[in-house]
């Protein structure tokens, strides 16, 4: 996991997907079923920017954005945990200009392709942390079933809606333990 917390701190993805990877992937070359508190697996890229596939995807970069930053791993199939399942072609500044439309802040974002021409080819998006001179990014219209003005973190291995306990997370960004699976708490 080490490799992924300095290439979020760096703002940069390696030339190697082992080297960032690594940690991920099992010695079958499968993917770790489990994802974490800075990344996440989808089969796909979006094929629409306005349906609610894409707000789901729209909901994990803010709640990447508003917590420590993460990775969002595009082409590996939810069931098997292998690569090359991404039959979209990606497309960082259509995505970019739709979530312009969306968000109220513009996040950082980095795109980069592993393992182009292959059967197990992904494709890796970096998602900064907001500094913290910026207000927490949220939806501006509802788009699926996420309503406008929704502040969301990233929890352990999942989105959830921010509650008083992540004030210092968002306000903060606060650089609490990464494997904590507690919240920090006030004494």
């Amino acid at each position: 996991m080490e490799a992924i917390r300095e290439a979020i701190a760096l703002g940069e993805l390696p030339l190697e997907k082992q080297s960032l990877l690594g940690a991920l992937t099992q010695s079958d070359g499968t993917y770790v079923q489990q994802e974490g508190l800075i990344w996440d697996f989808k089969r796909e890229w979006p094929f629409s920017y306005s349906d609610g596939y894409f707000a789901a995807i729209a909901r994990l970069i803010c709640a990447f954005a508003n917590s420590h930053g993460g990775l969002i791993i595009f082409g590996v199939h939810d069931e098997k945990r292998t690569g090359g399942h991404n039959r979209v072609a990606t497309n960082l500044d259509k995505m970019q200009q739709a979530l312009s439309q969306l968000l109220t802040e513009q996040p950082k974002l980095i795109l980069k392709r592993y393992g182009a021409g292959t059967a197990t080819a992904i494709d890796v998006l970096l998602v900064f942390a907001n500094d913290s001179t910026v207000l927490p990014i949220r939806f501006k219209k509802a788009l699926g079933q996420y309503k406008a003005g929704t502040i969301w973190v990233r929890q352990s291995h999942e989105v959830i809606e921010a509650e008083p306990r992540h004030i210092s997370l968002l306000y903060c960004r606060s650089r609490h333990d990464h494997d904590s699976l507690e919240s920090p708490s006030i004494d």
